[in-house]
């Protein structure tokens, strides 16, 4: 970190104000410790801010990422889902059908097979009534 602190500037100005040379070279060997290791300048918080800037950007653009992905998983199982809801649906359509088919027919052969007593019962009756 660099300051703008001037140490012997501000002991001089002590020691014009009463401080003996050996306080104010103390007090401000001590002050420029205190300023030089534990104040920031307003570099330092801008450096710092960059950085803090940098982690929250590259962080963001992270879980953007992720749910992204996460997005795009979601969306390829749902659609092998509905794909394969799609073709039990067609699997059952084509049961029914059959089952139509085979129901239709069942009725077919039972409405000959009517036909043909019915033909058989007049027969008899005509028969009968010569």
């Amino acid at each position: 970190m660099s300051n703008n602190f001037n140490a012997v500037a501000f002991a001089e100005r002590l020691e014009e104000g009463g401080f003996s040379d050996m306080q104010a070279k103390t007090l401000a060997g001590g002050l420029w410790e205190l300023v030089e290791n534990h104040l920031a300048t307003k570099e330092d918080l801008a450096a710092m801010e960059a950085r803090l800037m940098a982690a929250i950007t590259a962080a963001i653009d992270s879980s953007a990422s992720l749910l992204r992905r996460e997005a795009a998983d979601a969306r390829n199982e749902l659609l092998a889902k509905i794909s394969d809801t799609r073709t039990e649906l067609i699997e059952r359509i084509y049961e029914v059908e059959l089952s139509i088919v085979t129901l239709k027919s069942e009725l077919i052969m039972w409405g000959v097979g009517l036909v043909v007593v019915q033909t058989g019962v007049i027969a008899v009756m005509l028969k009968f009534l010569h």
